[in-house]
């Protein structure tokens, strides 16, 4: 991950979606996630670990989860924010996906193609 000027970045394998529900109202609509997979040198090579960024509404609103679609399982570059958060005693941090999202898909750099060699 890496930081921007207006925000992060974060560059792995788009792995799908996830609804995750809220666990004092089963009955309310919960949030919309992607998982992005990547890649952190460790003690014995490489290790693959899963971060989750949060679609807001207004994305989903939009058609962002119809585009993304067909990027399962390619490298990819998601633009996020970072937001704390607290209520009821408890607090955090959530990683939400930005709207540059879409100038990405629009420009055709959402998906990070590997290099060619040249012969």
């Amino acid at each position: 991950m890496s930081n921007t000027a207006r925000g992060y970045i974060c560059e792995g394998t788009f792995k799908g979606f996830h609804q995750s529900m809220k666990r004092d109202n089963p009955t309310e609509k919960g949030k919309l996630v992607i998982g992005i997979e990547i890649m952190k040198p460790g003690k014995f090579g490489d290790e693959s670990s899963m971060e989750e960024f949060t679609i807001p509404q207004p994305l989903i609103d939009r058609g962002l989860p119809a585009r993304l679609h067909s990027f399962t399982n390619k490298q990819i570059t998601v633009p996020f924010e970072i937001r704390s958060w607290s209520m009821e005693g408890r607090s955090g941090v959530s990683q939400l996906v930005t709207e540059k999202i879409f100038q990405y898909l629009d420009d055709g750099v959402l998906e990070i193609k590997p290099a060619t060699k040249a012969a």
